[in-house]
């Protein structure tokens, strides 16, 4: 029987503001050869997509057994992550780290005389690789592949004409299933497709049709937010201050707390009263109903949806009233 080395250190220290992280990436139990970085952990706003791609790469000797055979992680990104969503204690959150591998793989494929591009990234996915961790992107062949491009297993991607379902991928042969069809139905949860009917609950629970409230005015914009969720929170603000200036227009706001569980709603419902949330109030639990059905998996997120029930635009993250303004200004 083979041991296998199924296990990396990590040496995490904080001092005041500065965070030191030592990864043992050869694995021979001894940080003295190892790369010593240290990370500022007073501004927790900087840590956007551009700072991310500052932190180093290491190449690590790690191993793990599918049942078959045994797999080696060559490659890992170490993130400091001193803020969490769900760590509620100090100090649990200030030595928190975010280890993920860092693989990415493209190809290309033919249809219909014309070239796509694939990328599939295996980040969510360390230390075993499941399809159910895995995020792809499918594009035309002189197009880039961007952060809202990607898209999970069993989910349809529509590229012009036609609907692209990623079926399974094959970690040992590289191989890639996917299903192609005709668009003959355009509801969706992407920019341009129709709305499919959507439910979200008030706080006592009785469901409501937000459908309803697309003909009333020219645009809806949805909001959708958490109580554990700290980027959400200090979006709050400048989400309020967007929905001030643009009261005037023709804009239902609807405002979604996705929670955990609903025992959780009367938390959301105490930070929106504290935070004097305006327009539509409405709760769901968190990966169920609306939040599946838009594909909502990066909090805060904005949909933005016409009087015709057509998704206009998706805004993510911190800084996304202020983009959605941009846009309703054009």
């Amino acid at each position: 029987m083979k041991e296998i080395k199924c296990y990396v250190g990590v040496f995490i220290g904080v001092v005041g503001n500065k965070k030191t992280i030592v990864v043992d990436a050869n694995n021979n139990h001894d940080f003295s050869d190892d790369m010593l970085i240290e990370y500022d952990i007073s501004d927790n706003s900087k840590y956007d997509d551009e700072y991310k791609k500052l932190f180093p790469i290491y190449k690590i000797e790690y191993e793990y057994f599918d049942k078959k055979t045994i797999n080696k992680v060559e490659y890992v990104k170490v993130f400091p992550a001193h803020k969490s969503y769900t760590y509620k204690k100090v100090e649990e959150e200030i030595k928190a780290i975010y280890f993920t591998s860092f693989g990415y793989y493209s190809g290309v494929f033919n249809y219909e005389k014309q070239t796509y591009k694939v990328a599939i990234s295996n980040q969510r996915s360390w230390p075993k690789y499941e399809i159910k961790g895995i995020d792809f992107s499918i594009k035309k062949k002189n197009q880039l592949h961007v952060y809202n491009d990607w898209f999970k297993s069993n989910q349809n991607i529509a590229i012009d004409n036609i609907n692209i379902e990623v079926l399974d991928y094959d970690f040992i042969t590289d191989n890639l299933v996917i299903k192609i069809s005709k668009r003959t139905n355009t509801l969706g949860w992407q920019e341009g497709d129709i709305c499919p009917p959507i439910y979200a609950k008030k706080i006592n629970k009785d469901s409501v049709n937000i459908n309803n409230y697309f003909s009333q005015k020219d645009f809806t914009v949805i909001d959708f937010w958490g109580s554990w969720c700290k980027p959400c929170l200090e979006e709050m603000p400048n989400m309020e201050n967007v929905y001030e200036r643009l009261k005037t227009r023709s804009i239902n706001m609807i405002s979604i707390a996705c929670e955990y569980d609903t025992n959780d709603y009367v938390l959301a419902q105490k930070i929106i009263n504290a935070k004097k949330i305006g327009g539509i109030k409405l709760f769901e639990k968190l990966n169920t109903g609306i939040t599946t059905t838009l594909k909502i998996d990066s909090y805060p997120s904005l949909i933005l949806i016409n009087k015709e029930g057509q998704i206009v635009k998706r805004f993510y993250g911190r800084g996304m009233a202020t983009k959605l303004e941009d846009f309703l200004s054009k």
